[in-house]
């Protein structure tokens, strides 16, 4: 899928008031991803709460380290 939507892409994403511009990961099945007009995506957050439904993200959890800002020694801050 280079250059397209993919299942488990992470994308930035401003969701309609009160939610705020936050991080998605692509649901939907890479094989029905062409045939479809809207595909389905999970907003992401970085707050874990312990509730049973709650999975962690590699990926998602790498894009909001490299968002985030550092210091000059390469910490985030």
């Amino acid at each position: 899928m280079a250059g397209g939507i993919g299942r488990g892409n992470v994308g930035l994403y401003q969701f309609a008031p009160p939610d705020k511009k936050r991080l998605f990961v692509v649901l939907a099945r890479d094989s029905a991803i062409s045939y479809l007009s809207t595909v389905t995506i999970a907003p992401t957050t970085s707050a874990i709460r312990g509730v049973p439904s709650e999975t962690k993200s590699r990926t998602a959890t790498a894009f909001l380290q490299e968002k985030r800002p550092k210091d000059r020694a390469g910490k985030i801050v």
